[in-house]
């Protein structure tokens, strides 16, 4: 099948090893046999928050690469994870967060959002095949 780990883990649901794969760094770009990149997998097996964290991990490779004079030893001692944060403190910021979502922004607006944000086409439309149900 020429799939890597986090292929396999993302076709699985495998949230915990999928996040140390990506902690450990990894190709983002690598595709399985059939061309399909592991946020393609994830997104094609409904695993929401393993696209989320694929996409978050992208986008941090992307940050380091863009910012290269700044020292990976000041991350030293620090929790970096790609799963969702479900912590108590969060909880308010993300409740306003889902709820502009859901109720002030008008159908594909997100997009603008997004391409502002500069998530690339292949973020957006794994998101899209989550949240509206397009291939």
């Amino acid at each position: 099948r020429q799939q890597t780990a986090l292929h396999i883990a993302a076709e699985n649901g495998r949230h915990v090893i999928a996040d140390m794969i990506l902690i450990a760094g990894v190709n983002l770009k690598l595709v399985d046999k059939q061309g399909k990149t592991s946020l393609e997998i994830a997104a094609r097996g409904n695993h929401i928050s393993l696209v989320d964290m694929i996409i978050k991990a992208d986008r941090f490779y992307k940050w380091e690469k863009d910012h290269p004079n700044i020292d990976s030893e000041s991350f030293v001692g620090m929790h970096v994870t790609f799963r969702q944060d479900r912590r108590p403190e969060t909880q308010h910021i993300r409740s306003v967060i889902w709820r502009l979502a859901t109720k002030y922004l008008k159908p594909n607006e997100w997009k603008k959002l997004a391409h502002f944000w500069k998530f690339t086409e292949a973020h957006i439309k794994a998101i899209e095949q989550q949240w509206a149900g397009r291939k």
